[in-house]
């Protein structure tokens, strides 16, 4: 019972997170990385949000494709979170080559 009680206290903490939220953890969730509380939060959130599924949906699409590129391998995993970060907008990407500061 006292599980049930922490979990229920970290639920209604957690349940109700923003899109920017989901978008930082969409590749962990796609994964089945996260604790279930998180995965919880953002089945809660797909269900009442009209943007983020097509998000997710489009994530889910970029992952498989990366990962279907090249000799018939898995892409490397440090490639998949790059590709998937840049995606997200948190990093920038670097200036083009022969590209000079203005």
């Amino acid at each position: 019972m006292r599980f049930r009680r922490q979990w229920n206290r970290q639920w209604n903490r957690r349940r109700d997170i923003e899109c920017r939220q989901l978008v930082e953890m969409v590749t962990d969730y796609l994964a089945g990385d996260l604790d279930p509380v998180d995965h919880a939060a953002i089945e809660h959130h797909l269900a009442l949000c009209d943007d983020c599924p097509a998000y997710v949906r489009q994530v889910r699409v970029m992952l498989e494709l990366t990962r279907s590129l090249g000799s018939g391998e898995e892409a490397p995993p440090a490639f998949v979170d790059e590709l998937a970060a840049r995606f997200r907008g948190r990093r920038p990407a670097p200036p083009e080559r022969g590209a000079t500061a203005g």
